[in-house]
């Protein structure tokens, strides 16, 4: 519980400044929307907690989806994941989880008339990890959860940049070992908006 306050606090406040900031935007972004395509990379730092300790992980993630607006400010959608984590322990050894996602967002969007419209939302995901450490590999499938808030940023009247930040838990079984999952990042890509 306390990492999902912690998770919805960082995006209140990332929301905040961002619409601080759109006030003085200059372009408008389009009249009306019904939907809009984005395309995400990221860098991420992911962590494990297994019963017997921490583990830290770094990767990248690759997300797809489709937002279907209900009105100005309300958009939700399905969303499509797919990405790899690793870690090296030093010695010639590494622990490397592979992962792909299929998921549903919902987002609401501020200062709608802008070139900037910050925005908030929640995930939801069923997620497939398979681990691979040791030349033994064991995968779980598992729900994620979490938070989003970032950007459109229009460039041109139907095309967007989006920064995002996001946060996602869960827990994954691995061999019968409970695991603790959350990934804090930083995403960033397009949209075409239709």
């Amino acid at each position: 519980m306390k990492g999902i306050l912690k998770g919805f606090g960082v995006c209140i406040l990332l929301a905040i400044l961002v619409g601080a900031f759109s006030l003085s935007a200059m372009a408008q972004a389009p009249k009306s929307r019904n939907f809009k395509i984005n395309a995400l990379i990221n860098m991420n730092n992911e962590t494990y907690k297994p019963d017997d300790g921490k583990l830290k992980l770094n990767g990248y993630n690759i997300l797809g989806g489709v937002g279907f607006f209900i009105n100005d400010m309300f958009e939700v959608g399905p969303e499509i994941s797919v990405g790899q984590s690793k870690t090296d322990f030093g010695d010639g050894d590494e622990l490397t989880f592979s992962q792909w996602a299929l998921g549903v967002k919902a987002n609401a969007h501020f200062n709608t008339d802008t070139q900037v419209i910050p925005y908030v939302g929640l995930n939801l995901a069923f997620a497939s990890r398979k681990l691979e450490i040791f030349g033994d590999s064991t995968d779980d499938t598992a729900p994620l959860y979490g938070l989003q808030a970032g950007l459109d940023y229009f460039i041109t009247e139907k095309v967007s940049v989006n920064p995002e930040l996001r946060y996602t838990m869960g827990k994954f079984s691995f061999d019968g070992d409970d695991t603790d999952y959350s990934n804090l990042s930083f995403m960033v890509g397009f949209a075409v908006h239709l």
